[in-house]
């Protein structure tokens, strides 16, 4: 006989089957079928299946299994400021650059790496973060390199950095120009960039 398959996945995250569903009909005996599991997922995919006689519906084979295992791969962080333009006038105390943001990672709460940069900046430009307990020693001054300011903050020597952390060092970051009434107008790139400690990096 002609037969087709009634389909149904583990943890009834996808169904297809029941009274009122149609079953999938075999091409060339085949079936194709096509997945994307749930974020950060690391169990396997389980397919439960039956065969059922297209001449009568009620033969049908025992219940198979088929078990699809899925490789973890390590997901980078992501960063969102909730503010796309900061404005920064002559004489201006410094300035925060991220004031409101989001932070996320859906696999990692450890992180080796937070790192700043502008670019198009000007020899007067200067990127800082004042000293956080628990974080850094100091305060901290960014370099300015062939037009681009970057500031980072690494990890201690084998330890890391936690997400309360990363967002410390987010939030206290600081812009300031040196030039007083030199500042020329002007509009600065803005990259932020974090590396968990698995090495996957995001940025904004």
């Amino acid at each position: 006989h002609t037969r087709s398959s009634t389909v149904s996945w583990a943890r009834d995250v996808y169904k297809r089957q029941g009274p009122d569903s149609a079953p999938f009909t075999l091409s060339n005996g085949r079936l194709a079928l096509q997945v994307s599991p749930d974020a950060n997922r690391i169990e396997p995919l389980v397919v439960r299946y039956v065969m059922v006689s297209a001449a009568d519906s009620q033969l049908t084979s025992q219940v198979g299994k088929i078990e699809v295992a899925i490789a973890a791969v390590n997901d980078a962080p992501v960063i969102a400021a909730a503010v796309q333009e900061r404005f920064y006038t002559e004489g201006d105390a410094a300035l925060a650059l991220l004031p409101a943001f989001q932070f996320s990672d859906l696999d990692s709460s450890a992180f080796a790496r937070v790192q700043v940069t502008l670019a198009n900046a000007q020899q007067t430009d200067q990127l800082s973060l004042p000293q956080l307990n628990g974080i850094t020693s100091g305060a901290l001054l960014g370099s300015l390199t062939n037009g681009v300011a970057t500031l980072s903050v690494d990890a201690p020597r084998g330890g890391s950095l936690s997400a309360a952390q990363v967002e410390a060092i987010l939030g206290a970051v600081r812009y300031a120009s040196s030039a007083g009434d030199a500042l020329a107008d002007g509009t600065r790139a803005l990259t932020v960039s974090v590396t968990d400690a698995q090495g996957a990096q995001g940025s904004w």
